[in-house]
């Protein structure tokens, strides 16, 4: 029963990270710092993951390949240091380079959701559970690899979520207050 117990717990630390991740993803255009810390939570449910078998090396490799893209094609959008005087060739180079990154990234997208990718294997979370009688039975997953992609876009196009603005503490007080009490309320009942 303690082994279960600690599973769970594991399985709580890794995908509360991906979602605590994927919240400040959002926010990371209205408090930079989030920024930092939201690849670190990603970091740290990958190595979890890993460790609990749900990441194979390869899948490990896959995913660190997506996010490294991702991350490459970020910094090529915001790459200043360019020369005045850059040779036409060099740009049309760059040009196809950048297009062909985001088809790459494109592809990658679409077999993380099509669990092409090996190495990924998703917790169950339900099995073969029935809402009300005549209905058919489904099963539910927690999926590993679909923030992943999230992550690699964020990466990619920093500021597709729009442009920094002041940061409103009050709201998010007023979010996370009712759910951290949901939280403690449902942790005590169970």
């Amino acid at each position: 029963m303690r082994i279960g117990i600690r599973i769970v717990m594991i399985n709580g630390v890794i995908w509360g990270a991906l979602g605590l991740a994927v919240v400040l993803g959002f926010g990371r255009q209205r408090l930079p710092v989030l920024g930092m810390v939201a690849p670190a939570l990603v970091l740290m449910a990958l190595g979890m993951a890993w460790a609990m078998d749900y990441l194979t090396l390869m899948g490990l490799a896959g995913a660190g390949l997506g996010l490294a893209l991702g991350w490459l094609l970020g910094r090529q959008g915001n790459n200043t240091d360019m020369p005045a005087n850059d040779s036409e060739s060099h740009l049309r180079w760059r040009s196809f380079a950048t297009a062909a990154g985001y088809a790459l990234l494109l592809i990658w997208s679409i077999a993380m959701f099509l669990h092409w990718l090996p190495g990924v294997f998703n917790q169950q979370v339900l099995d073969g559970v029935i809402a009300k009688p005549g209905s058919v039975p489904f099963s539910l997953y927690l999926n590993l690899d679909k923030p992943l992609v999230f992550f690699a876009w964020l990466l990619a196009l920093p500021g597709i979520l729009g442009q920094p603005r002041a940061f409103d503490y009050r709201k998010l007080l007023l979010i996370l207050l009712p759910l951290f009490a949901l939280c403690r309320f449902r942790c005590i009942t169970a």
